[in-house]
């Protein structure tokens, strides 16, 4: 590899890291909070993997909660809740009653503990826990998850225990609505992942909730990925 391709290659690499961490120092200054976000502190990714895949969501994809009128009445559940970036997000621009965030990586609450302890807000509620044990709050009626069970992101054919983790999910969502019905909004970022190639996750959610809305969505300037929104039936 001679010169010039090794400049080539860094100058890509520049642009990209410069636009996925855009968002990281936006936060940061409209809180004006030293947060640390470790973004690539996640233990089943590789190199190859950081480099190259969507594994994490952006202002972009969080702002799909524009399609709705959010009001002090709503709660909003973050499913893979990561660093906290999610949460601190929701939490400036939207007007929630109260914001959950569900990790299961220890390290990467710890990262979220941190940032959160920062503004010290009574609203916000993270966990330490799998989300397929965790009772959901009978208040939420807006989750969102950006494919937070996939791992396998060179494979061609869904992983079967990944699979077996969103019907355990759907099985929660299910058991928190009928403890109290209403309709819960359900954001789902990065559905349709080269490593879901028949789509058995889309089918699996449309197949339990109603497909409000979906299509194509930036993570940053350089990729897209597909969303859709689900939700329950209407309690009237």
């Amino acid at each position: 590899m001679n010169i010039t391709s090794i400049l080539f290659i860094f100058l890509i690499l520049s642009i990209y890291y410069k636009i996925y961490y855009s968002d990281n120092n936006n936060l940061i200054k409209s809180y004006q909070k030293p947060f640390v976000f470790k973004n690539y502190n996640y233990e089943y990714y590789n190199i190859i993997t950081r480099l190259f895949i969507i594994f994490n969501s952006s202002s972009h994809s969080i702002s799909l909660l524009d399609k709705f009128k959010i009001s002090s009445n709503d709660a909003f559940l973050d499913i893979g809740s990561g660093n906290g970036y999610n949460l601190l997000y929701v939490n400036k621009k939207y007007n929630f009653r109260n914001l959950y965030g569900v990790e299961i990586n220890k390290n990467t609450y710890d990262a979220a503990k941190y940032n959160l302890n920062l503004i010290n807000s009574n609203k916000i509620k993270n966990y330490n826990q799998d989300v397929t044990k965790f009772n959901i709050p009978k208040d939420v009626n807006y989750i969102y998850l950006f494919n937070p069970f996939a791992k396998e992101f060179y494979s061609k054919k869904i992983d079967k225990d990944e699979l077996e983790k969103y019907k355990k999910l759907i099985n929660k969502i299910k058991i928190s609505y009928n403890k109290k019905p209403r309709q819960i909004n359900i954001i789902f970022v990065n559905i349709k992942p080269d490593s879901d190639q028949e789509k058995k996750v889309y089918q699996l959610f449309c197949n339990n909730f109603n497909l409000y809305d979906e299509g194509s969505v930036n993570i940053n300037l350089l990729l897209k990925t597909k969303y859709a929104i689900f939700n329950t039936p209407e309690y009237v």
